[in-house]
């Protein structure tokens, strides 16, 4: 039932004192919550509250196997989002936050998850998994994250994360990327931070690459010569 998996789960927390997570232990936690899923009996936010603290163990060697509830909330939820880049960033200012009460470790702790959380993300706000988008939801959602964060003072680490998530976004059905709706937000924008984040988080997502030995850099022109002529095609328009 829900309700022993999540004893299991609080359990867990108290009583096992190791540090180190193995292969072993990531498959096993991620087979409770994957049985939690199939119950489908806890809402996504009660849901996320349980991941938080595995969110280091769920999925470890990053296969992608889950689908993991507080990105769902994430996706949602432009004011969680702000509060991840409140544990995560300091204020543009540089001054000083408000003392919370936390100690060094226990902020530290807060950071390390809210950036886990965050660079496994890729479920884009307005964006659905059948290949829907939602213009509304989007720019909604973004003008919502960044009010946030101009209230906490912390507008440059929202603005990083902006661009990460939609480096992420998918090709638009006219053949060329970002998505159509991605190209209005960036024109509407006008954010270099967003557009420096969205071509590094491009980058970053491409992960390692090989190649023979005599190949050079044909690969990487090859990448050159798609996203030039994809600039060709819509730079009339955006």
């Amino acid at each position: 039932s829900s309700s022993l998996l999540q004893r299991l789960l609080t359990d867990l927390l108290f009583k096992d004192k190791k540090t180190d997570v193995n292969v072993m232990d990531s498959w096993y936690v991620e087979g409770v919550f994957q049985n939690l899923y199939e119950l489908n009996e806890l809402s996504l936010e009660e849901l996320a509250k349980l991941e938080w603290p595995f969110i280091k163990v769920l999925d470890l060697h990053g296969k992608g196997t889950l689908t993991l509830a507080i990105h769902k909330v994430l996706q949602k939820d432009p004011a969680f989002f702000a509060q991840l880049i409140n544990y995560i960033y300091k204020r543009d200012d540089q001054k000083p936050d408000t003392d919370s009460g936390l100690t060094s470790a226990q902020k530290e702790r807060l950071a390390s998850n809210a950036w886990e959380v965050l660079h496994r993300w890729y479920l884009v706000p307005g964006f659905g998994n059948d290949s829907s988008a939602d213009k509304e939801a989007l720019f909604n959602w973004i003008e919502g994250a960044r009010k946030r964060c101009v209230e906490i003072g912390k507008v440059i680490g929202c603005d990083i994360q902006i661009g990460s998530i939609l480096a992420r976004v998918p090709k638009d059905p006219d053949g060329f990327w970002p998505h159509i709706l991605t190209r209005d937000l960036i024109e509407s924008l006008r954010n270099k931070t967003v557009e420096e984040h969205i071509r590094i988080g491009l980058y970053n997502d491409r992960g390692v690459t090989s190649r023979g030995m005599g190949d050079g850099g044909s690969l990487e022109r090859s990448l050159s010569k798609n996203y030039l002529d994809m600039s060709k095609a819509v730079n009339s328009k955006w």
